[in-house]
């Protein structure tokens, strides 16, 4: 990389910047030191901001993604041919907790302990029942202090691994609250600060949007399509949750059971649930598979829903001044979806949403926002690691670490890793 500054005999100040790898990005960096550096007095301020980007470039040189194969790593099973895959932060036991089902249909965990990674089998070790298709969800339970898993078992019910101090319990929620039985894969938590309790909402067997809370110390079951008088939803969507602290309310998107499949949301407004058709305020497309994550994006602060459409692109979703607008992002930044597998998370040491994609050749993609432009890398060439295995696909940021981790299940079946490593 090359830079030249110029001071103009008007005390302007132009910078041209040769990057080989990024063109695009050069003349960005060049346009901003143009507008900035325009009178006496801002020199210095473009002169500052060129040296501040070649100590980033610098550091992004050394910073590189790359693949582990933690089942090989802990001599743990293969994954089942359709398993789902989840990951959480545990800040007990300061580490990353990956769950997924196993070739034996049991929960098998992932964990870190002592700077290994291990393996360890939650049905065996709790006495629960085998699970049953890909369904799978983590978060943690900031009141109880544990980690909390929901898993759809062979009888349809929805089970809890829950991890209180150092012994891991299975409840059958589905009993405890005379809930439906789940149907298809859609199945998403999150933890709800604003009411002190963990929520799973899941797709029952009457294609309806349920909601399992913890109200006090009993499991709770409510009808949230009942509630609102929304849409069935699509067989085989998935299902995202997100707790928006601008809205102080809890976000669900999933696809409804129309010819269409338009993206819907519930969101929670004081303690009234409400349902909303997010293609149709958007003019976005309609959505295709089950591919569908969300998170809070706390620089720019708002919610990003990221989705896979008719299009076979993924496209955002975010409310920009109380309106909703949708954003091909595969258009803005290239590459295509296979339909299925969308894993996001909020980066703090990049300050930006990474969105970790299956793509046509079934590839992991990432779409990472940077310098206000998505960019779009493949991930699976960048590291030599294998092709992907259905639509197994989670990511979260590891504090503990400070690096994003991405959980996914390879064409070998095998749990593998892709974790950004550097200084």
């Amino acid at each position: 990389m090359s830079i030249d500054i110029t001071v103009n005999k008007n005390y302007s100040a132009e910078a041209t910047l040769a990057l080989s790898s990024s063109p695009d990005l050069s003349g960005a960096i060049a346009g901003v030191l143009r507008r900035q550096a325009t009178a006496v007095g801002k020199v210095w301020l473009a002169v500052m901001f060129v040296l501040g980007y070649l100590a980033v470039c610098m550091q992004a040189g050394s910073v590189h993604w790359q693949d582990a194969d933690l089942t090989r790593l802990t001599v743990g099973p293969k994954t089942s041919s359709g398993s789902g895959i989840a990951m959480a932060f545990d800040p007990i036991w300061n580490t990353p907790r990956t769950h997924y089902i196993g070739a034996d249909q049991h929960v098998h965990e992932l964990y870190i302990s002592g700077g290994s990674w291990h393996n360890a089998d939650l049905t065996a070790l709790t006495g629960g029942p085998n699970a049953y298709g890909s369904g799978v969800t983590m978060t943690f339970d900031n009141r109880w202090r544990g980690i909390r898993t929901h898993y759809i078992a062979a009888d349809r019910h929805v089970h809890e691994l829950f991890l209180y101090g150092t012994r891991w319990q299975d409840a059958d929620l589905t009993a405890l609250t005379g809930g439906p039985t789940a149907y298809g894969i859609g199945i998403a938590s999150t933890f709800d600060p604003l009411w002190n309790t963990p929520r799973t909402h899941y797709v029952a067997a009457d294609q309806h949007v349920h909601e399992l809370f913890l109200w006090g110390d009993r499991w709770q079951d409510a009808d949230l399509t009942k509630l609102t008088g929304g849409p069935s939803v699509a067989y085989g969507s998935g299902i995202a949750i997100v707790f928006d602290p601008t809205l102080q309310g809890i976000r669900t998107h999933y696809l409804a059971n129309f010819t269409n499949q338009p993206v819907h949301e519930l969101y929670l407004s004081g303690s009234q649930w409400h349902d909303a058709n997010l293609s149709a305020l958007s003019g976005g497309p309609t959505g295709y598979g089950n591919g569908i994550a969300m998170a809070f994006d706390s620089t720019y602060n708002l919610v990003r829903t990221h989705y896979t459409a008719i299009d076979h692109h993924v496209h955002e979703l975010i409310i920009n001044s109380g309106r909703w607008q949708d954003a091909d992002l595969n258009a803005l930044a290239g590459g295509n979806a296979f339909g299925s597998g969308v894993a996001m998370a909020f980066d703090p040491v990049a300050k930006s949403p990474r969105t970790h994609y299956i793509s046509a050749n079934q590839h992991v993609h990432e779409l990472d926002l940077y310098l206000g432009r998505w960019q779009d890398s493949d991930l699976t060439a960048a590291t030599g690691g294998p092709a992907t295995w259905w639509n197994g696909l989670a990511m979260i940021f590891d504090p503990a670490w400070n690096r994003t981790r991405t959980h996914y299940i390879g064409s070998d079946q095998h749990v593998h890793e892709l974790t950004l490593v550097g200084p």
